[in-house]
């Protein structure tokens, strides 16, 4: 996934989309599993897959679907923890994530994305020790 902004001049062409009208799923560290947030634009936060996408297309005004999967406890444990197969508990969190992720972004089909994004961000982050 690092290098996913490739292939997006080519489908944006091909689609004749703006940048603006791309919505770009990713995992997120900073938020516990199964949590959800869009966000209108901004930079990389470090994440190399935004980083593909903001150098190939050449603009950071995308928005972005996150789904939360946590930090490990050993922070030294990133790679193995974003590339690795969650824990039962997590895992299921994150497959309703991704449904629900679903589900929002097919509202951004008939809805302004700042209703979308209000809906979706209101819903707290749950306290949870284990995590971040």
């Amino acid at each position: 996934m690092n290098r996913s902004g490739s292939v997006l001049p080519y489908l944006l062409k091909k689609y004749r989309l703006s940048e603006d009208e791309l919505v770009l799923v990713c995992d997120n560290l900073d938020l516990y599993p199964g949590v959800i947030r869009l966000k209108q634009k901004g930079g990389d936060a470090g994440h190399n897959g935004i980083k593909s996408v903001i150098s190939w297309i050449g603009t950071s005004s995308f928005k972005r679907m996150y789904i939360g999967i946590g930090r490990p406890e050993n922070s030294s444990r990133i790679i193995e923890h974003v590339l690795g197969v969650p824990g039962k508990d997590d895992l299921k969190k994150i497959e309703e994530a991704v449904s629900a992720a679903s589900e929002n972004l097919l509202k951004l089909v008939d809805n302004p994305a700042e209703k979308v994004m209000n809906e979706i961000n209101r819903i707290k982050n749950k306290t949870d020790n284990s995590c971040c």
